[in-house]
């Protein structure tokens, strides 16, 4: 990582970002068992059948092992990454 982050502190080949609970949307969320990916496309299809969001788009991860899902709005989590 070629950055402003990695010349001051160490460089570095990954980076990452924990956010607060009132950032996120948290929710179990009843789908066939699938990958995890394959979970978390289809919380980016239909958000607002999940979360409480309107034409938003949000970041979704799911896990395989269970159906508890964490997902925050997409802009400001791009934001935030990128001033990184």
């Amino acid at each position: 990582m070629n950055s402003r982050l990695g010349i001051e502190l160490c460089p570095a080949s990954r980076l990452g970002v924990t956010l607060d609970l009132p950032l996120l949307f948290v929710k179990q969320v009843k789908l066939p068992p699938l990958a995890a990916r394959d979970k978390a496309n289809i919380l980016r299809l239909e958000p607002e059948r999940f979360f409480p969001v309107r034409a938003e788009d949000l970041i979704a991860v799911a896990r395989a092992s269970d159906d508890l899902v964490f997902a925050t709005r997409e802009a400001p989590l791009t934001a935030w990454v990128s001033a990184l």
